[in-house]
Formats: C-alpha cells, structure tokens, sequence
C-alpha cells in the first residue's frame, strides 16, 4: 500500500504510477485504487515504437486512447521519436506526447535555455 499525505494535493503535488494504471484499471476495478484521482494514463513506448511503420499495432494503441478518453483521463505517449509516430498519435486522439522527438532529458538548469 502507497500512503501519499492528502495535504500534498491540496498544494498541487501530483503523483504517477508508471505501468501500473492500465493494470490495475483491468484486474482490480477503478475504486481499488484507493480513492486516488486518477488525470491520466501514460501510453507505453511499447505501443508507440512501431506506429507509422506496422498499422497492425494502430487498433489496440487506438483502443487504449479510447479507454483513457471514457474514463475521462488524458493519455500521454511516452517514447516518442519520430515526426510519423507523432502523427499517428495526433490522428489516434493523442495530443499529448514525450520522447527524443520533442527534446532529450534535461538536467534540472536546462529548461528554458
């Protein structure tokens, strides 16, 4: 069990569970989360890699941004490197993206340079 400080949320703190929503939305149902707001599900890179080049993959990435999109929750797709993934993303209803094509990590001095 996570114990996060209500007091946190109140001043803004918002937390992420990397690769553990889209499991626990499935196997234990949205109130076993603990009563946690939930604002977003982040879409593996696992999923973006291959789209624009395998259109196989497009139905079930497509599928997942529809769930996030019911349940009210803003999908952001992680690993993202290229303009045609970025594409296929936008046209799946995913604006919300990051990886190598945006920018490489930046050390906390970085932003706004």
């Amino acid at each position: 069990m996570i114990i996060i400080p209500p007091a946190l949320f109140s001043h803004g703190v918002v937390v992420s569970f990397q690769n553990m929503i889209l499991r626990a939305l499935t196997h234990m149902g949205r109130p076993a989360l603990g009563g946690f707001v939930i604002k977003a599900l982040k879409l593996d890179r696992s999923f973006v890699v291959s789209l624009g080049d395998d259109q196989e993959d497009a139905p079930l990435t497509r599928a997942i941004v529809v769930l996030s999109a019911m349940l009210n929750l803003e999908t952001i797709a992680e690993g993202v490197e290229l303009s045609s993934q970025a594409a296929e993303l936008l046209h799946l209803g995913c604006p919300l993206a990051q990886g190598y094509f945006f920018s490489r990590p930046l050390d906390a001095s970085s932003p706004g340079r």
